[in-house]
């Protein structure tokens, strides 16, 4: 199993891994309410990224993908970097080429675009990340009692 971070096989071969999940999800039921609410946000942001998506390769005059194209499409390479070993950007880039590739898009317009996405990415994380530094301060020692989970 080369590319798999030795942590995580070594917490998957003693179950660990298994049971924080299943103890994660166990801790969910009950939580309809916002288990519906997370599945609306998990499809909201995802058809936000289809449309950055979109408007990249518009942007391109790539013509030769439509909106539904890109709904099947761009979901599939996210899956693809969720592998355990991650994916670098030149295999981000891969993937899109590869993807894109059966849909007469160029390579180099897949490629700009796979790197363009990649840019904007990092900018909204690191963006992200100075919010994250802001308000660390405020949080530090702050004691979670059971009443501050989501009901």
């Amino acid at each position: 199993m080369a590319g798999f971070p030795p942590g995580l096989i070594r917490d998957w071969q003693d179950k660990r891994f298994v049971r924080g999940f299943l103890s994660h999800g166990q801790a969910m039921r009950g939580q309809r309410k916002m288990i519906i609410k997370v599945g609306f946000l998990s499809v909201l942001f995802q058809i936000t990224v289809v449309a950055v998506n979109y408007a990249i390769f518009r942007s391109l005059h790539v013509d030769t993908l439509g909106w539904w194209d890109l709904v099947y499409i761009i979901p599939a390479i996210s899956a693809i970097a969720m592998i355990p070993s991650g994916l670098t950007v030149t295999g981000y880039a891969k993937a899109y080429v590869l993807l894109l590739d059966t849909y007469g898009v160029a390579g180099s317009a897949a490629l700009a675009a796979s790197l363009l996405f990649a840019v904007l990415v990092s900018l909204c994380s690191l963006y992200g990340g100075f919010l994250w530094l802001g308000n660390r301060d405020k949080s530090e020692g702050r004691e979670y009692t059971p009443e501050m989970l989501p009901e």
